[in-house]
């Protein structure tokens, strides 16, 4: 008992005076305001601020080219802050991008395509709307899902109350279903996460017409221009990674279907850029051994899940773990980085 409290003054003593000695990558989605979010991806502009604040005092914000060349010098790493973003909204441009520049702090975005400059939402910001915020949904929720028929009971949850919204809100995927709507997204997106670009197209249509609602559009949740993108690109401070084309769920595919993702990305970033694309996040974090090779030979040097641990010289250079950076505020997130780093 009392070496246990010891031990935790210790820690707290190691974070108060800043004896910091880890990597650790930062992962992040979204700097916006969302009414929804179920995989909590979304960090405020206030707070994003506050955390980019932060990183600043402690000096240890480094590109992501310094982290792959100290990592492949076989020396050990010094302590650093990393920061990704991953997928391409637009918020990255407009929220994330000025004040990474007002900080002066770089960071690298890893980019999926399918969407860039297009006024379409990514299948699962659709589909949380769908489920979660549409007001009247059938009490039974019927529709020839691909190979199978899907069926769900909404029962009293049809009509959306405040109290079942909030509820839906508040939720954490990783988390039980609160709510029957909650479980309804769960079980589609469960469904939809292995199939093919197309086959989600086809899924979020058939699901639309059995609920009676046409395609949603929230200008919020879309991906950069490709203006944007090109100014990003241009941007000293930042460097653009691989995130496949139309992100799959890489594991669930063919290698030939993976190279195809992974190449045909590779081939439309590169015309924004002048350096070799390197790094790759996985999309959902998930990978196989048909993935690395895929990259390997596509020219990548390292790859990045979504394991919440720190960077060590021993890692495999393509399963390089990152934190998720959560909507906290200066202080918890000042808390939360300085017991990582220690």
């Amino acid at each position: 008992m009392i070496k246990r409290k010891l031990n935790r003054l210790q820690k707290e003593a190691k974070v108060f005076f800043k004896v910091w000695k880890r990597t650790l990558v930062l992962m992040y989605h979204r700097v916006e305001e969302t009414s929804i979010d179920p995989w909590k991806l979304s960090v405020t502009p206030e707070n994003f601020e506050g955390q980019l604040k932060y990183m600043k005092s402690t000096g240890l914000v480094k590109p992501m080219k310094e982290l792959v060349s100290q990592f492949y010098s076989k020396k050990e790493l010094k302590p650093a802050i990393v920061i990704t973003f991953d997928d391409g909204y637009e918020d990255n441009y407009l929220n994330a991008k000025p004040l990474l520049e007002k900080y002066g702090l770089p960071a690298t975005f890893f980019i999926t395509n399918k969407h860039i400059g297009e006024q379409k939402e990514f299948w699962w910001d659709e589909l949380a709307h769908l489920t979660l915020e549409e007001l009247i949904l059938p009490e039974r929720i019927e529709f020839q899902c691909m190979d199978k028929f899907f069926q769900f009971e909404l029962k009293d949850e049809a009509i959306l109350h405040k109290d079942l919204l909030q509820l839906n809100k508040g939720w954490d995927g990783l988390n039980k279903a609160p709510t029957l709507r909650a479980e309804l997204y769960l079980q589609l997106w469960k469904m939809m996460s292995p199939m093919t670009y197309e086959d989600q197209q086809t899924v979020l249509e058939k699901f639309r017409n059995c609920i009676g609602v046409l395609a949603h559009k929230k200008m919020t949740n879309y991906c950069m221009s490709e203006s944007q993108l090109a100014s990003l690109a241009e941007n000293s401070l930042f460097t653009i990674g691989g995130h496949t084309n139309s992100h799959p769920l890489l594991p669930a595919h063919s290698l030939a279907y993976q190279e195809n993702e992974i190449r045909l990305n590779k081939s439309y970033l590169q015309k924004y850029i002048n350096y070799n694309i390197n790094t790759f996040a996985y999309p959902s974090g998930k990978s196989n051994e048909d993935t690395v090779k895929a990259l390997k030979g596509l020219g990548f040097e390292m790859a990045f899940n979504t394991v919440r641990r720190r960077v060590e010289p021993e890692n495999d250079p393509f399963q390089i773990g990152r934190v998720q950076v959560m909507d906290w505020n200066e202080k918890e997130f000042g808390k939360r980085l300085g017991y990582m780093l220690i």
